[in-house]
């Protein structure tokens, strides 16, 4: 929805903060949740995660229109997360988010940042994409 400073259904619509920032917004929420609950989640994961999520559109939230708008879909997207994420863990041994790392080949270094690596209880590694 990038309609900026154009009407929809009658209403007008506040600047839009962009996709980006949209997307921004979700992986920051995700992160800071991931990164205060590595292991179990707690009782109320969804309650949490929405608690996370208030904070990270209070910046939108002075755009009553955008904030009304994408609000509810958060909210939404934050109920199926966390059903997956209960889930997931089950297989889990262990989380981690934003993990850095580099690989040097002779005059070349290549660095990423993978949004999430977890450690399975086989052993293994599973690397996760979140909305960025």
């Amino acid at each position: 929805m990038a309609a900026r400073g154009r009407r929809c259904a009658g209403v007008e619509i506040d600047a839009d903060p962009g996709t980006a920032e949209r997307g921004t917004i979700v992986h920051q929420v995700i992160d800071g949740y991931l990164r205060a609950h590595p292991g179990r989640l707690p009782d109320d994961a969804l309650g949490a995660l929405l608690e996370f999520g208030a904070a990270g559109f209070e910046k939108i939230r002075a755009q009553p229109t955008l904030f009304a708008f994408w609000w509810p879909r958060f909210e939404r997207v934050a109920a199926w997360f966390v059903a997956e994420e209960r889930r997931y863990r089950e297989a889990v041994s262990r989380i981690s988010s934003e993990v850095k790392g580099e690989l040097v080949l002779d005059a070349f270094t290549l660095t990423a940042t993978a949004d999430r690596v977890d450690v399975l209880k086989d052993g293994s590694l599973s690397e996760r994409k979140s909305t960025r």
